[in-house]
């Protein structure tokens, strides 16, 4: 998802050398993480935990595993959450922006019983946040001694927090919610989402050279492949690469996490 980021920032970003850093690095990642896995599997064989910890006894070097470990999640949770905090009110605020264009909402909201309940009962932090506020760490609307329960979000925060807390109660093996966090959104972050950027990248382009019998007017990125003319059959390849990963990872979220579920619940 960031490999735009990644490539506009180096120093001769050129295709050859973006598919020798990728190739590096995930032959670097795969070696390490194979290494870890062969290991556990090498030590406990079929009788490993989800969590490889569990299979060791109450050594004092165990309980410093343990120990770093929760420090580990304690100290990331907050970086994750603060993203999906984010994500989710964006997404709420779009939908609701969406619903509110529906000529039959329109005519409901400019109703007059509607709009006697509004100001009742509604006229808290959701009637004050605006568009322009998608970004929690932006400037607050209210004063700054309001109270912590008039701050935008603050629902959508303690709903997270409480889903999180309780799935992590309820699920004792953690080789489960790594297994679906793999399938789920690892296939949606290398496969589905790109794909799908792929392609509609292709299609634009696509597009602007039918209507200007030009390219894009402006690169994609800020620097880098700037004037790279690419043919019509090649945008069509492109817009069929794009949608078959898109398409494959869809099947393999499915599988993966329909294998996952059945697994666990043998």
């Amino acid at each position: 998802y960031n490999a735009p980021k990644v490539f506009s920032e180096l120093a001769n970003p050129t295709l050859g050398r973006w598919t020798l850093l990728v190739g590096i690095a995930y032959s670097v990642a795969f070696v390490v993480y194979a290494e870890f896995a062969w290991a556990g599997f090498r030590r406990f064989e079929w009788s490993v935990e989800g969590n490889v910890l569990k299979n060791y006894g109450p050594q004092l070097n165990i309980l410093i595993a343990w120990l770093g470990m929760g420090f580990s999640i304690a100290f990331t949770y907050p970086l994750v959450f603060n993203s999906a905090r984010e994500a989710a009110i964006n997404l709420t605020l779009m939908a609701r922006q969406q619903m509110s264009s529906l000529p039959l909402l329109q005519r409901v909201m400019n109703a007059p019983r509607f709009q006697q309940l509004r100001r009742g009962s509604l006229g808290s932090s959701w009637q004050r946040r605006s568009a322009q506020l998608t970004g929690l760490l932006g400037p607050s609307p209210d004063s700054p001694n309001h109270k912590l329960s008039q701050k935008p979000g603050t629902k959508t925060t303690f709903l997270l927090v409480f889903l999180t807390y309780a799935v992590a109660v309820r699920c004792e093996d953690v080789g489960v919610v790594n297994a679906l966090a793999g399938s789920i959104m690892g296939c949606m972050v290398c496969l589905v989402l790109p794909g799908l950027l792929f392609f509609n990248t292709a299609r634009m382009q696509q597009r602007s050279r039918v209507q200007t019998g030009r390219g894009l007017q402006e690169a994609l990125l800020p620097k880098g492949l700037a004037k790279v003319t690419v043919s019509q059959t090649t945008l069509l390849v492109a817009q069929f690469a794009g949608m078959l990963i898109f398409l494959s990872g869809l099947v393999f979220t499915i599988v993966g996490t329909v294998v996952i579920l059945l697994h666990h619940w043998k």
